[in-house]
């Protein structure tokens, strides 16, 4: 029988408190999903915290493990109290 989970990508929304964004990857992999959407959250997958080399590990892990369904372009609207302070 086909992994049912095969044909969803998973946000990482619910993964944001419970390590970074490469763990996130792994696990989603290790259950079966097809495609990861990744949530910015500092601590997880935040910018200014990932240098050119921690970036490039983190797409060669998707791309040996899970598709990258999408990235959110405008991050801050998730967070909307961040935009006022």
């Amino acid at each position: 029988m086909k992994n049912a989970a095969a044909g969803f990508g998973v946000n990482t929304y619910s993964y944001i408190f419970g390590g970074s964004a490469a763990d996130t990857v792994a696990r989603l992999a290790d259950y079966g999903y097809g495609g990861v959407e990744f949530m910015f959250f500092p601590g997880h997958l935040w910018p200014a915290e990932l240098d050119a080399s921690a970036l490039r590990g983190l797409r060669q892990l998707c791309e040996q493990r899970l598709g990258l369904s999408s990235v959110p372009a405008r991050p801050i609207r998730y967070f909307p109290c961040r935009a006022i302070a």
